[in-house]
């Protein structure tokens, strides 16, 4: 039985920058992620961290909507667990209802368009123990093609309240001053329970949905013309480009990108490069670096439609930024 100092003590992290969650997100286990700002504002984040040898949890909060892409680690699944009442987003294509929770497996990015004022936790889980849990020897491939056809369950109540508060749990007990001779049994109990959960879920989980086929081929589109943007932020991009790279017509595009991010092609190449230059400004010598320069690089001709675009998404001018 492990002691508390065995453990990975919980962290908090705070940043004012979106895209230090990828940093971020790949503490402990090997996440990739790309975090992007698209809702217009001052950006704010707390990411509260606990890993054990077993499992992963995070607990955070971010103020302004953000396109957020996702592959869990090898050999691991994730429960992604909004708390937002009202809008919680929407993930792979699909808005999150009430009761919903997201299931993400290695290898298959997942697409979540985030709500304002987003609240959520995420419980990284080996693979090998979902089986373990239900006591059967079920297959790798099988437990995978499961995962896949159910990227979005709905729970009852009691189920969704279960996995909440077993996760607050977690925080309050590693948080704690005290040290109770039960401590790390109580967590393991918690952790298996929180597995075990999740695994009766997934066995009893529906097949998927009408619309499921044409869902995953909107995924791959919006994969496909997502890898040629980031990669091609300074070159020109434009829908005929996008629409053969993706291998599909203009309106399954545009529907592809609006329903999975919320966001036009047009918009989300325009977030990419936005993001795109405040990470180079922060980054940069502003003794050897102009803000024109960084526009220009990224296919900003206008400069003051520029300010004004980082402005309205950042809450300050790109001159402040590599002043800082």
């Amino acid at each position: 039985m492990k002691d508390k100092e065995d453990l990975l003590a919980p962290q908090r992290f705070t940043t004012d920058e979106c895209m230090e969650l990828n940093e971020v997100s790949r503490l402990n286990k090997d996440w990739r992620t790309d975090y992007q700002q698209v809702g217009a504002g001052k950006f704010k984040a707390w990411f509260d961290l606990y890993a054990s040898s077993n499992l992963r949890f995070t607990d955070q909060y971010c103020s302004q909507g953000m396109s957020v892409s996702g592959i869990a680690p090898d050999d691991h699944v994730a429960l992604v667990l909004p708390l937002n009442r009202g809008d919680r987003g929407v993930f792979q294509g699909r808005e999150f209802g009430a009761n919903d929770v997201g299931l993400m497996v290695e290898h298959s990015e997942c697409f979540y368009r985030t709500p304002r004022n987003l609240r959520m936790m995420v419980v990284t889980i080996p693979v090998s123990r979902l089986p373990q849990a239900l006591d059967a020897a079920a297959h790798k491939r099988e437990l995978y093609q499961m995962i896949a056809e159910t990227s979005v369950i709905s729970l009852d109540n009691a189920t969704i309240a279960s996995l909440t508060s077993a996760t607050r749990r977690v925080f309050e007990i590693i948080q704690s001053t005290s040290q109770p001779a039960g401590l790390a049994l109580c967590l393991q109990e918690i952790e298996e329970h929180i597995v075990t959960t999740l695994s009766l879920v997934m066995a009893g989980s529906p097949g998927p949905a009408r619309g499921a086929l044409g869902r995953k081929n909107r995924l791959r589109y919006l994969e496909r013309a997502r890898t040629y943007i980031e990669a091609h932020l300074e070159s020109p991009l434009g829908m005929e480009t996008l629409t053969l790279v993706a291998g599909t017509s203009t309106r399954s595009l545009e529907t592809a990108f609006r329903e999975v991010l919320g966001v036009t092609p047009v918009q989300y190449i325009r977030y990419s490069r936005l993001n795109a230059a405040k990470s180079r400004l922060l980054r940069a010598d502003s003794a050897m670096t102009s803000v024109t320069d960084t526009a220009q690089a990224l296919g900003f001709s206008h400069l003051s439609r520029f300010a004004q675009n980082y402005r309205a998404l950042f809450g300050e001018l790109p001159s402040a930024t590599l002043a800082a």
